[in-house]
């Protein structure tokens, strides 16, 4: 894996950098709150980690610099029990 977060981390072209990366998630809460659950296909995309994760990347995407962050550090998720 990457250390997050990451951003303008791939030259696509000389002197032109993207954001790449790809995070696996293992767990995730409805909302904030939540008890923590394994994630899974259908509840991941609409979690409160990934949404978190998701509206960080577009708004920094948006004023320019796309970044990556680790959900898990961010909203503060506990591991699994």
């Amino acid at each position: 894996g990457i250390a997050l977060p990451v951003s303008a981390n791939v030259e696509v072209a000389p002197g032109q950098k993207v954001t790449v990366g790809a995070f696996q998630f293992d767990r995730l809460r409805d909302k904030k709150g939540d008890k923590v659950q394994k994630a899974d296909h259908s509840g991941t995309p609409a979690s409160y980690e990934a949404m978190t994760q998701d509206l960080h990347f577009v708004s920094r995407w948006r004023d320019g610099k796309a970044e990556i962050v680790d959900p898990y550090v961010v909203t503060s998720t506990p591991p699994l029990p």
